[in-house]
This record gives C-alpha cells, structure tokens and sequence, in this order.
C-alpha cells in the first residue's frame, strides 16, 4: 500500500511533478572574433559618476538646513504680533 492518496485519472495534473533530465551544453565563454573585423576593446561610459558619501553628506545638511530656515520664517511669521486697531488720532 503506498502512501500517497490515489487520485483518478482524469484528476491528474497536467503538469508533471519532477523534470525530465537535462542535457548540459558546454558553457561557450564570449562570442568568437568575427571575420575581417579588427576586436576593438568596449568605449568607456561617458555618465558622470555617482555622487560619493561626503557630497551626498553635503547635500543632505544643505537640505536640511534650508529646511530650517524656512520653518523659522513660517513660525516668525506666525507667531509676530498684530497690529491692534485702534481708534484713530484728532487732529
């Protein structure tokens, strides 16, 4: 008796449970020199490059600090006091 459950036939998966064996191919290394052209190494890349720690540290206080900045605008702003209205002076 095994011990799996027994499932009908037509309730079979149709897709199988283990793959079949592979065939391995010998891994091909680069492509061969094509005929009657000269093998030119790769051009570099032209994009500047990525920003380091210390610029991204430089940015990230400048940043902040403009952030700062206009808080402390904002909050004056609202905190300052009103002019009242008052009664209007003879003359």
């Amino acid at each position: 008796m095994s011990h799996g459950l027994t499932v009908p036939e037509a309730n079979q998966s149709p897709y199988p449970l283990q793959e079949p064996p592979h065939t391995h191919k010998p891994e091909v290394r680069g492509l061969p020199p094509v005929a009657g052209k000269k093998n030119k190494p790769p051009k570099p890349d032209k994009r500047p490059a990525a920003p380091t720690g210390n610029a991204l540290a430089l940015l990230g206080a400048a940043l902040g600090l403009g952030a700062l900045a206009i808080g402390a605008v904002l909050y004056e702003r609202q905190s300052a006091p009103t002019k009242k209205k008052g009664k209007k002076a003879k003359r």
